[in-house]
């Protein structure tokens, strides 16, 4: 997949912002989730719309068509947004639906998918003349870089040349996993406004594993789990691990922001608001976990060496 500048998405998103949709069925694909959700939330600002979300796994083309066709009397603008589109039963029939004025139904193709089964989909929908393709390709290594300025701009935080060309080598240059070890960094930071080389000891960039699917599978319940963590946490390196979970619950944080992993992890928790009682972590709690993986991220760079030790602190770090 051909890498794109950041012009172009600066571009894309202006157009969306401004001029919003020119089609009602828009499709994202792409390795990019990051800028599948930007360009989400440019439309939102455009409608000044209400957003709501399915999953191609946990819905029917009815479900869907009664939202989309919902004709009130005053009726809202609606952005539908069905993420793992390639996991839709009856995929064509979305396409012959007829949303009420006002409402555009944004089809996400997960970036996981199978390339050559996600190649498929878009040969068989992409000449539809009521459907705007769109793809979200990785930045390119300029870009990359202008948006990690950004960030640090955002977040009130400056480097010097040589500084920020070793946290530019540190990261995955995929925004999703370089956001998320951004706000690690950030976060360690605290109050200090320039970044410092101590400062990247933190980053800790790792690929992702079966412990990930293993947490979003008790999503919320890790309490009543610790056993089935500590197993899958037994052939695994404690940096790889401090990682993962680091990014487990940078999205429970997420969640409860309203960004890309909101709408998934509401559904799967069926939750709304947090059931206090059942749920270990709220987001305050999601925060103070966080802040303890860090800790132990940097001992475990500076003086703790021992991995059992390590592993044993992870599982403490989970409780409340």
């Amino acid at each position: 997949m051909a890498k794109n500048s950041i012009s172009h998405y600066n571009h894309l998103f202006n157009t969306l912002r401004t001029k919003g949709p020119s089609t009602p069925f828009l499709l994202f694909w792409g390795d990019e989730d990051y800028l599948k959700r930007v360009a989400i939330q440019r439309i939102d600002k455009f409608l000044d719309a209400k957003r709501i979300s399915f999953f191609g796994n946990d819905t029917t083309i009815e479900e869907i068509a009664e939202v989309a066709s919902n004709q009130g009397l005053f009726s809202p603008k609606r952005v539908i947004v069905i993420y793992e589109f390639e996991k839709l039963k009856q995929k064509d029939e979305i396409f012959k639906m007829r949303p009420s004025p006002g409402t555009y139904i944004i089809l996400i193709i997960s970036s996981s998918y199978d390339k050559k089964k996600t190649k498929d989909l878009l040969k068989k929908y992409k000449n539809l003349k009521h459907l705007t393709v769109y793809e979200f390709s990785t930045l390119d290594f300029n870009g990359f870089k202008v948006w990690v300025k950004s960030r640090l701009k955002k977040n009130n935080k400056e480097a010097d040349d040589k500084t920020f060309n070793a946290l530019i080598k540190r990261l995955p240059q995929n925004l999703t996993l370089a956001d998320i070890e951004l706000r690690k960094l950030f976060l360690y930071m605290g109050e200090d406004h320039f970044l410092d080389m101590h400062h990247l000891e933190v980053l800790s960039y790792e690929s992702w594993s079966s412990l990930q699917g293993i947490l979003l599978d008790i999503m919320g319940y890790e309490k009543f789990n610790l056993s089935k963590i500590a197993k899958s946490m037994s052939d695994k390196r404690s940096n790889q691990l401090i990682y993962e979970i680091e990014a487990h619950f940078a999205r429970i944080i997420d969640a409860n922001l309203n960004t890309f992993f909101s709408d998934r992890y509401r559904s799967s928790w069926r939750i709304s608001p947090y059931k206090r009682h059942k749920m270990l972590h709220t987001t305050k709690d999601a925060a103070k976990v966080l802040s303890r993986l860090l800790k132990i991220e940097y001992a475990t760079k500076t003086s703790l060496r021992n991995e059992q030790i390590i592993k044993n602190y992870i599982l403490l770090s989970l409780l409340p």
